[in-house]
């Protein structure tokens, strides 16, 4: 279990490095776009407008939908499973990566390349 978790993590933190480098290519070419990193989304049961870290991926439990994006007070209310789908890993992912960007976090391989380019 404890392996299955640090795996995830790991698998987690190169996507988000590889959606990191995506997005702040976009940037770079065609200019600051808000959509890039939005951190607003609402939730799919209660449609409250959530902070992206606040939402979490779970599985459709009536099958209307394969998943979701569902906020914590309703997948605790509503006992939903979270997914642990390629979608679900890239969402969290993508979470990561925005928050680096707007925190202006870079790893520190990044910070050699950069000084490189000074």
């Amino acid at each position: 279990m404890m392996q299955d978790q640090m795996e995830r993590k790991k698998r987690v933190e190169r996507l988000a490095d590889q959606i990191e480098a995506e997005i702040l290519n976009a940037i770079r070419e065609g200019g600051p776009q808000p959509y890039y990193t939005e951190m607003y989304l609402n939730c799919a049961i209660c449609y409250q407008e959530k902070k992206r870290t606040e939402l979490r991926i779970a599985e459709d439990p009536d099958q209307i939908f394969d998943e979701f994006a569902v906020c914590f007070d309703c997948i605790a209310g509503r006992n939903l499973m979270l997914s642990h789908s390629e979608r679900a890993l890239d969402f969290e992912a993508r979470t990561l990566a925005i928050l680096r960007i707007k925190n202006g976090v870079m790893k520190p391989q990044d910070w050699e390349e950069e000084e490189e380019a000074l």
